[in-house]
């Protein structure tokens, strides 16, 4: 697993960050997003939205995301 800094554009899996002092909405394609983690009232249809701080919420996502994928990969 790697957690690269930007690489919004980018198709690779990933949790968007979304602070209220830089911005109020998310940016990425909803397509990568695994989750927007957002500290600000976000609605990502499709996507779930997490706290900044909620982070056992997203490890369970990452670990759902690496399971299915050695599921379909194999």
């Amino acid at each position: 697993m790697i957690l690269p800094e930007g690489q919004k554009a980018s198709d690779y899996p990933k949790i968007e960050l979304v602070r209220k002092a830089v911005s109020r909405r998310n940016v990425c394609k909803a397509e990568s997003l695994l989750a927007v983690a957002t500290d600000t009232e976000l609605a990502c249809h499709g996507v779930p939205v997490i706290g900044l701080s909620d982070y056992e919420e997203a490890a369970r996502i990452i670990l759902d995301f690496i399971e299915k994928k050695n599921r379909t990969d194999k």
